[in-house]
């Protein structure tokens, strides 16, 4: 059995699989932006149910889609209650310190209220840096590994006028499971773009080690110079498509949610056979014709039939919405992430529209109501 959730976060996302009955696991995003408990809650539930796992209580890797908090701040939380074999985030260029630097500015300092500095860094993010740069026990803090970038450049990369283009990765197949990465990466001007940024801050980029950053006191200097180069990050969003490799199977809904949560509560539970059993899991992408293509060369049939399980991009922003609409993307079952009462009136009335008025299935995802489904 394999069973996939989207966990009641709010303004957030945190997805996980379980393969062949939890021999392989798996995470996307883990994040939120309403109040920290229902994060809490739900990685202590999931940490739990890991715990109780004979066969791999750990997880064999975690995608962060793009570094927005809402998509990645349970991530430290995660770390430190269960093992996380790899950690995949997104590639935006070669200068690997200066991301270094965005992430343990995100992932650990803002997490913990800022209560970190340079005297007590190396103690308290030496066990998350093990984790996320590979570090083995024993290793000295400044030999930490490379962590994993999705995407490569190429000399024959065809770059879009902002100097973004999307490279795809495909995981070798784990218990006749397929996993295909799609995201964006950039060009060597737009690499050259946030080294002037830089450079315009004052900041020495031969300063290679967090720590030597952190001393200097240019964390935010090297954000800010992140931020002007990349405006939205929603577009650096890796996207996960995933499958099992097989002609046959049977695929169960299963809605949990409270009694008074409306008209998306119609379908409980529905079971199809001899169907596809894809998922596409899209972060906040916003997606082109181009990034179906990469699709298409994938070999993962997309555009061929509908996939049976999307999360609708961006919490069902409009503009996300409008953009996966047009590329004919279709899909048997929407799930769409959201928190109830937030600021941006997420999800949009056109994509909740757009979806019923085609009879197609919606499930709501917030602080009260999570989205779980087995693949036979």
């Amino acid at each position: 059995m394999n069973k996939f959730k989207f966990h009641p976060v709010g303004q957030g996302l945190f997805y996980t699989g379980n393969i062949a009955s939890g021999k392989y696991n798996f995470v996307y995003d883990c994040g939120t932006e309403s109040r920290k408990h229902y994060l809490h809650n739900a990685i202590d539930s999931y940490v739990n149910e890991l715990s109780f796992n004979s066969y791999n209580p750990s997880i064999d890797f975690v995608v962060i889609s793009h570094l927005h908090s809402d998509h990645f701040n349970g991530l430290y939380e995660l770390s430190q209650r269960v093992h996380i074999k790899n950690v995949y985030l997104p590639y935006l260029g070669n200068n690997k310190s200066i991301i270094k630097v965005i992430l343990f500015k995100k992932l650990v300092i803002d997490v913990n209220n800022g209560n970190v500095d340079a005297k007590d860094f190396v103690n308290v993010a030496y066990e998350l840096a093990c984790q996320l740069y590979g570090v083995g026990e024993g290793r000295d803090f400044h030999n930490i590994d490379e962590p994993k970038f999705l995407g490569k450049e190429s000399e024959n990369t065809i770059y879009d006028e902002e100097g973004f283009c999307y490279s795809r990765q495909v995981e070798p197949s784990t218990y006749h499971w397929r996993f295909i990465f799609l995201n964006k990466t950039i060009s060597l001007q737009k690499q050259q773009e946030l080294e002037n940024n830089l450079i315009r801050r004052n900041v020495d980029l031969n300063i290679t080690t967090l720590e030597e950053i952190i001393k200097n006191g240019r964390i935010q200097d090297i954000v800010d110079a992140y931020r002007d180069t990349f405006k939205n990050q929603n577009i650096t969003s890796t996207i996960l498509y995933h499958y099992p490799i097989r002609d046959k199977a049977t695929i169960c809904f299963n809605r949990r949610c409270c009694m008074n949560c409306g008209r998306y509560c119609l379908t409980k539970y529905r079971s199809m056979n001899n169907v596809k059993q894809d998922t596409l899991l899209t972060g906040d992408a916003e997606f082109s014709n181009q990034l179906v293509k990469q699709m298409i060369l994938a070999e993962s049939g997309l555009t061929k039939e509908k996939i049976v399980v999307l999360q609708v991009p961006h919490h069902g922003a409009k503009e996300n919405w409008i953009k996966i609409d047009g590329t004919g993307i279709k899909a048997e079952q929407y799930v769409v992430s959201f928190g109830l009462g937030n600021k941006y009136k997420h999800p949009s009335i056109r994509a909740v529209n757009d979806i019923l008025g085609r009879k197609e299935k919606i499930g709501e995802v917030n602080q009260i109501s999570s989205f779980e489904y087995f693949i036979y």
